[in-house]
């Protein structure tokens, strides 16, 4: 199955990623900041930098997958979280 994991550079992405990954998912990790290394190495799940608050790069990056794990939340910014929460969760679902 092509899973989408948001917040993938956080403790729950992180580890939702692993789990799918160990499953044989084909997995992505997508997260605001860009990733830790240049390259991905063999066996690694691919990642894609996106802003979730922006509707444009949240419905283009969920397109594509059979299922969403949406774990992104900004913790410093309530209102932005229940935003994310929202709106993401409705862009996945109209694709």
């Amino acid at each position: 199955m092509k899973v989408l994991v948001t917040g993938a550079r956080g403790k729950v992405g992180t580890a939702a990623v692993r789990a799918l990954t160990a499953a044989g998912h084909d997995v992505t990790g997508s997260d605001l900041g860009r990733h830790d290394f240049d390259r991905i190495l063999p066996g690694e799940p691919e990642y894609q930098q996106a802003d979730l608050t922006d509707a444009g790069q949240a419905y283009a990056i969920v397109r594509g997958f059979d299922a969403v794990v949406h774990a992104a939340a900004i913790r410093s910014q309530p209102a932005t979280l229940r935003t994310l929460s929202s709106k993401t969760t409705s862009w996945a679902l109209s694709t």
